[in-house]
């Protein structure tokens, strides 16, 4: 019977499995002072059928106004909208978050 059986699991794979799990890819299309210009960018990406969100930070140099795609649950998907950009001549920083 299984109650007889012994299992042994290796954590550091479910470990691995659970993290891709709550992982989320995400590109970055700019950075940019002037709300302006990130919106001009925002206008870029829906030509592409892109969808973007902006999202202000602070820092030490000022306000900056970042550009960013997605978030991908597969990097499949992340990797198809980066050709998207890449054949714009729109350069992306590909970042990985946890949800």
């Amino acid at each position: 019977t299984l109650e007889d059986e012994s299992f042994q699991i290796d954590s550091s794979s479910t470990a691995d499995a659970r993290t891709s799990m709550y992982t989320q890819y995400v590109l970055q299309a700019g950075s940019f002072r002037a709300t302006e210009d990130a919106d001009k960018r925002r206008g870029e990406l829906a030509l592409l059928g892109l969808e973007s969100k902006i999202e202000e930070m602070k820092t030490d140099t000022g306000i900056w106004h970042r550009v960013y795609i997605g978030p991908f649950q597969s990097r499949s998907k992340m990797a198809k909208a980066r050709s998207l950009t890449a054949q714009s001549d729109i350069d992306t920083l590909l970042l990985k978050r946890a949800q």
